[in-house]
């Protein structure tokens, strides 16, 4: 990453170029660049006003800052007593092979930093591997391969994402290029008033329902009066032509 003096201005005046946030804004510059570039550092002394032998000083004093560059991928492998009787050289010398490179060095690729500790304080997972503080307990040989191609994949997956976005703005490219062909306009016809007309009905015909033409059958059910009544009914009759004959008699 090219060295940027208005980003580190902008760190600095964020913290009010003030003496006492020295370690703040190398903390941020560390974040940045993953390393104190030595223009930087002459640049923070001039704008705090402080000598360029004291900023060094806390650079060099604390182990989270780095004068050399360093790599994306950090990788520590722990050294104490408890690790080492675990074979923690053996994993050492087998990183070194997978790498390339010796403990405070980096990679042709900027991708990998080695780095070596005295303690890490986890003495019973030994013996521990971190790569960008994620803690790797009880590593073997076998696994430490299998953890180191895990973090250079990551490098492989974003190369193909780049070249599969590059495909696919090719493509939505020669898709718009077939859009903007010129189409040959039509010319309007004139509608007669009768094509009007017909054009009227259909929308109207569309927003109105359509009546259901299908006759529907209604049966008529005739109850059947039963036998009792017809019965007495007749009875009746009868007693009426009796009383009639009977009133004629008498006259």
């Amino acid at each position: 990453m090219k060295f940027d003096p208005i980003f580190i201005e902008k760190i600095i005046n964020h913290y009010h170029c003030k003496k006492t946030n020295l370690l703040a804004i190398l903390a941020d510059i560390q974040a940045k660049y993953n390393w104190l570039p030595p223009q930087a550092l002459k640049l923070v002394a001039e704008k705090l006003n402080v000598p360029m032998i004291d900023v060094y000083g806390v650079a060099s004093f604390y182990h989270a800052f780095s004068l050399t560059p360093r790599g994306k991928h950090i990788v520590t492998i722990c050294q104490g007593t408890a690790c080492h009787v675990r074979g923690a050289p053996i994993l050492l010398d087998r990183i070194q092979n997978k790498l390339g490179i010796e403990p405070g060095c980096t990679t042709k690729d900027d991708q990998f930093t080695l780095e070596t500790v005295n303690c890490l304080g986890a003495c019973a997972l030994a013996p521990i591997v971190v790569i960008d503080g994620d803690y790797h307990g009880k590593t073997t040989v076998q696994k430490a391969d299998a953890i180191i191609d895990r973090y250079s994949r990551v490098k492989s997956k974003q190369k193909k994402k780049i070249k599969s976005k590059r495909t696919e703005r090719k493509l939505r490219k020669k898709t718009r290029k077939r859009k903007k062909v010129k189409k040959t306009k039509r010319p309007l016809k004139r509608s007669s008033k009768s094509a009007i007309k017909t054009k009227i009905k259909k929308r109207i015909n569309k927003r109105t329902p359509k009546k259901s033409t299908r006759k529907v059958k209604t049966r008529t059910r005739t109850r059947k009066k039963p036998q009792n009544s017809i019965k007495k009914n007749i009875k009746k009759i009868m007693k009426k032509k009796r009383t009639i004959r009977g009133s004629k008699k008498r006259t």
